[in-house]
């Protein structure tokens, strides 16, 4: 057919989208855990960072490390208070 659209491009070109898409949705969900903790970094490095400048008129004072950041940022208001108790433990 002179002129006319193969069928094998039309599959060949549904075959790639789909494909495409596969990948997308495949690559997604690790990329959505990255930024869930890339946030929970962030949010636990502000709660530090706020604790320690109300924290210094009481003599409270929490050492910015991965591990603090880490568990403020993930378990929030509970986080601070498990590092002050182990901080005042050991």
């Amino acid at each position: 057919m002179p002129g006319g659209i193969d069928l094998s491009v039309v599959l060949a070109y549904t075959v790639g989208l789909i494909v495409l898409y596969l990948l997308f949705r495949l690559m997604w969900v690790p990329a959505k855990l990255l930024m869930r903790a890339l946030y929970a970094v962030c949010a636990g490095t502000l709660a530090i960072l706020v604790f320690n400048v109300f924290g210094r008129y009481f003599s409270l004072y929490i050492p910015v490390n991965p591990l603090s950041v880490l568990s403020a940022g993930f378990l929030g208001l509970p986080g601070i208070c498990l590092i002050l108790a182990l901080k005042s433990l050991f």
